[in-house]
């Protein structure tokens, strides 16, 4: 029951339905309980009012119908949907934490990796602060970022076809995955591309500081938009 109280208390809509219904079960029980009415309110059209058993049948049917409604909604709509999405959300993980892995890992076969024995301690917020601060400052090394780079291209269709998993929860999950997809893209693009040590010194020649800043640039904005998804996605 974690997560769907962690939904109810992040999310707004969700969290006015949950204190409506509070409020109505709260209400219901105070007309049952049938207490005495204050000493202000005797003989004033409020207190009267109060006492009128028509206005207790009615607080009593309103507020018995609403906590029941919420109860109905519950178990039938939002406790399913929390639970769908934990399932998609942790596919949609898996292939992240993949190049996030092979990057902090930096194994020569990390590509290789089967997406269900990735670690997915690359996806704690202060790992990705970290290596956020590493690649502004372009002081990452060249080995890590190719390895994530390897597995980025390995990778890029799982990430293209599980665009309809996102876009089944909501359109915000599906607009900040089209983001990821096209910057996991532009990383796997680098795939091949190392130069060769040049046998002359030609200064205009595309250097391995430049393809290693290249690199380091793509694996920045994959970072940040994986930041930018632990914010929608609420992990």
């Amino acid at each position: 029951m974690k997560r769907p109280l962690l939904r109810i208390i992040a999310d707004p809509k969700e969290r006015v339905l949950f204190l409506l219904a509070f409020l109505s079960l709260a209400l219901f029980c105070l007309v049952e309980a049938e207490l005495p009415l204050l000493h202000l309110l005797e003989g004033t059209f409020f207190g009267d009012l109060l006492t009128r058993k028509f206005l207790k049948s009615l607080l009593r049917s309103l507020c018995s119908s609403l906590f029941a409604a919420y109860i109905f909604y519950f178990f039938v709509d939002l406790y399913p949907r929390i639970k769908k999405e934990e399932k998609v959300l942790h596919v949609l993980n898996c292939l992240i934490s993949s190049i996030l892995d092979s990057y902090n890992r930096c194994r020569i076969f990390g590509h290789e990796t089967s997406i269900k024995n990735v670690a997915d301690d690359v996806l704690n917020k202060s790992w990705i602060s970290n290596v956020l601060i590493v690649l502004h400052d372009n002081n990452s090394k060249l080995i890590p970022l190719k390895f994530a780079m390897q597995t980025a291209y390995t990778r890029l269709e799982d990430f293209r076809n599980s665009l309809s998993l996102a876009a089944d929860i909501s359109p915000e999950w599906a607009f900040q995955w089209l983001t990821i997809i096209d910057k996991v893209r532009l990383l796997a693009e680098n795939y091949d591309a190392q130069p060769k040590v040049p046998e002359t010194n030609n200064i205009n020649c595309y250097t391995l500081a430049d393809y290693k800043s290249d690199l380091n640039f793509r694996f920045l904005e994959i970072v940040e938009e994986v930041q930018a998804w632990k914010i929608i996605t609420r992990n």
